[in-house]
């Protein structure tokens, strides 16, 4: 028993060391560390096998989508960004829904891209690594992470988050948080350890394709064509029928969500130009002024309001007044009124009478010059 725990020790151990030397990374001066040294050493000649880009290579931001296929997110996010500047991570289903990283490297992380097989953002892989907390990670550009139990965020420093005050407080953690500080030794070191721990299905998404001027890789080819061969060969026909049937009803779903998608975005946009029409109200003044005048109108003649509601140009008033007819002639007759009228009959309230009004208010003093220029 003894023994084989040994040989697992062993295995893991070497497994372990493997992936340190396997491990590159590189900062925006282009110095390159390997493992968990944290001296630069000289440029690889060749691609490496798994690459960690510095945080000053890229931005990041987070998304959410409401869908529950992964390839059908990966398929929006391909036809609305430039693959060759853009790199995504997409998390697991939580809720119904997905969480996306999406990383948009500067042109000097486009070419360093091209330098390894497998392409990890520093903050992906260190936050794998890192406790729940708030830390400054020291390297090529300094920049403050923030980890709770469910996400995390980075923000770089820069001349408006000079400390960790401002930096708390652009990524919201608490005032109280303490600082960590990771560098050097212990930021490689902690590379190495992320790795390990953010899972094959977030290390494949980092997967690069060969480029144009690389040999055609035979080998592979030829292995993964008799695998293919193999499996279609064990596969039956109801088995295919299934997966027909179930990339239908994906490709359903898909078209459900992508038109409700849609349709959210036609009401944002709609809500957007509403929002605007009501800034462009509220900063006239004028239309303002001339509103509180029919209003002191109102209260000239008591009227006994029930309610006054427009968009500053038409407006619908109700009340009750001694006579409805003169209190109509004397808002045709003001200045701020361009035409009133009922909007309904006029009824009789004990001795006094019930009316609605539609009034159109009049243009502006300003607009009125304007139009006359």
């Amino acid at each position: 028993m003894k023994q084989t725990q040994s040989a697992s020790n062993n295995i893991v151990q070497r497994l372990g060391a493997q992936l340190k030397q396997m491990l590159w990374r590189v900062d925006a001066a282009e110095q390159w560390f390997r493992g968990e040294n944290n001296t630069a050493v000289a440029a690889p000649t060749g691609r490496v096998p798994l690459l960690v880009l510095a945080r000053d290579l890229y931005s990041e931001t987070w998304e959410q989508f409401n869908i529950r296929s992964q390839r059908a997110v990966r398929n929006i996010l391909s036809l609305r960004d430039d693959a060759a500047s853009t790199m995504y991570f997409i998390g697991s289903l939580h809720d119904g829904q997905r969480q996306v990283l999406r990383i948009r490297l500067t042109e000097q992380g486009q070419q360093l891209r091209s330098k390894g097989w497998v392409v990890l953002p520093e903050s992906l892989v260190l936050s794998a690594a890192l406790e729940p907390g708030f830390y400054q990670v020291t390297a090529s550009r300094n920049y403050y992470l923030f980890k709770t139990s469910e996400t995390w965020q980075t923000v770089v420093s820069s001349a408006l988050i000079r400390s960790a005050e401002t930096a708390k407080l652009a990524i919201g953690a608490p005032s109280k948080q303490s600082l960590q500080i990771l560098e050097g030794q212990a930021l490689q070191q902690r590379l190495a350890e992320g790795v390990r721990k953010l899972g094959l299905a977030t290390v494949q998404q980092g997967w690069q394709k060969s480029a144009s001027d690389q040999p055609f890789p035979w080998r592979q080819t030829l292995v993964l064509s008799g695998a293919t061969l193999v499996c279609y060969g064990l596969l039956s026909t109801g088995y295919l029928q299934f997966q027909r049937w179930s990339m239908e009803r994906d490709l359903q779903a898909i078209n459900s969500e992508v038109s409700t998608l849609i349709q959210r975005q036609d009401e944002l946009q709609r809500a957007r130009e509403r929002i605007e029409t009501l800034q462009r109200h509220q900063t006239n003044w004028q239309a303002v002024n001339q509103f509180w005048q029919t209003y002191r109108l109102i209260e000239q003649n008591n009227v006994e309001l029930s309610f006054l509601r427009g968009d500053y140009t038409q407006f619908m008033l109700s009340g009750i007044a001694g006579e409805a007819l003169p209190f109509l002639q004397q808002l045709n007759q003001a200045p701020m009124v361009a035409s009133a009228d009922f909007d309904a009959p006029v009824r009789a309230n004990g001795n006094r009478q019930r009316f609605i009004i539609e009034y159109t208010a009049a243009a502006p003093p300003r607009e009125r010059g304007t139009n006359n220029e």
